[in-house]
């Protein structure tokens, strides 16, 4: 109990540190067209990565927004979060999130997941996260870095909705990390509300004929 008790307060100090060495804010279309050129055409892979236009298209909507965590003193980016919503949804879709490779391996990505859900919970009831089918996985790499993903996402408090997608020619499941009330809620209407809300936000992202072609959902049978 007592190395418990010394391991908890040193993770409590370590994040009063951090909070005190980054800073989380709201990012302006312009910064997200350069984080967009500069990093995330790098951070993923073609299949995954939407033009830029769309994004600015749901930017201009409303339906977009991002957030970036900077180092204090230098003002230099760590690490970047862009989200999208739609109208009469409830959860939003992390849409992308990377860490800067300098900056991993600190702990930083879990302090800015728990910094998303600050900001967010005022405003939405849960993050809706996509991440790469293990089942698609090509060798024993690819499993690997698709397991640890998803690990991290649920020791961060995320829970596993058992709803897959194929997204043009990408394959993900979806995880929710829900606030308040909501993560009191049993899993199986956590994840109809997550399946009904992420099926609304695909509709504004990839609308029309797009979306009726390239966009599916399931749900797995238990």
């Amino acid at each position: 109990m007592l190395c418990e008790n010394i391991l908890f307060q040193f993770g409590i100090e370590r994040k009063k540190k951090m909070d005190r060495q980054y800073e989380i804010r709201t990012l302006h279309i312009e910064e997200v067209r350069e984080i967009y050129h500069q990093y995330l055409q790098f951070h993923f892979v073609e299949e995954e990565r939407k033009p830029l236009k769309a994004i600015e298209r749901m930017w201009e909507q409303n339906q977009y927004f991002a957030l970036g965590m900077f180092e204090k003193e230098q003002k230099s980016l760590a690490g970047y979060a862009f989200f999208s919503s739609c109208i009469d949804g409830d959860m939003v879709l992390l849409d992308y999130f990377a860490m800067l490779e300098k900056e991993r391996g600190k702990g930083l990505g879990s302090l800015f997941l728990q910094h998303m859900q600050d900001t967010l919970q005022e405003s939405f009831r849960g993050i809706l996260i996509e991440t790469e089918d293990v089942s698609f996985a090509k060798n024993e790499q690819e499993l690997e870095e698709r397991n640890r993903r998803n690990d991290f996402y649920l020791r961060n408090g995320a829970k596993k909705t058992g709803i897959t997608s194929r997204i043009y020619d990408a394959r993900y499941e979806v995880y929710v990390l829900p606030f308040g009330e909501m993560s009191m809620l049993d899993l199986e209407l956590l994840s109809k509300l997550s399946f009904e809300n992420i099926y609304g936000i695909y509709q504004y992202m990839i609308p029309g004929e797009k979306n009726e072609k390239f966009v599916s959902f399931w749900k797995k049978q238990e």
